[in-house]
């Protein structure tokens, strides 16, 4: 099982980011328990090393390891209902920074207008140019976007470790 990690952005609060990688670790730890379990699961169901009197001790260790993973998978399920939590905390945060933003950029953007307006006489069109041309416009619409591509990116790695950690625990049901 493989849980791809969410990575905070430079305007989360420091607790925030604790959080992050706190779950990141679980989540880090999850994976390779399911790793080894996966491995085991593996050396336990190869015919070739098989023998008679093996079968009672290897049924056994079988029955273990498929409780050790429905284990494993009950502690995935709590990761996930986890990061949902923090996705949505992490959303309010994200959509108050770009209010943020919003705000920044348009007041930037009437500054810049009443600027020209005031010393060029310039017209609509050359107010216009202007503000394609300014940088601090641009880099307010840059982490404008990175903030909204940070978030995508975010909820589009939950969806995927979520199903991945459904369709392992529907194969693991199914064994």
């Amino acid at each position: 099982m493989i849980i791809p990690n969410i990575n905070p952005s430079k305007h989360h609060p420091p607790e925030m980011v604790e959080r992050i990688t706190a779950l990141n670790r679980e989540a880090g730890r999850i994976m390779e328990a399911s790793k080894t379990l996966e491995a085991r699961l593996v050396e336990l169901r190869d015919p070739a090393t098989l023998t008679p009197a093996s079968v009672a001790e290897r049924v056994k260790a079988l029955a273990k390891n498929r409780t050790e993973r429905l284990a494993l998978m009950a502690t995935a399920r709590t990761l996930a209902a986890d990061w949902l939590a923090l996705l949505a905390e992490i959303k309010a945060v994200d959509d108050v920074e770009t209010a943020r933003l919003a705000e920044a950029g348009n007041k930037r953007r009437e500054e810049l207008r009443s600027k020209l307006m005031e010393l060029t006489n310039a017209d609509e069109l050359d107010v216009r140019r202007a503000l394609v041309k300014d940088a601090n416009l641009q880099q307010i619409c840059a982490d404008g976007a990175a903030v909204g591509q940070g978030h995508f990116q975010r909820v589009r790695a939950f969806e995927e470790m979520h199903a991945r950690l459904t369709a392992e625990m529907g194969a693991l049901l199914a064994a």
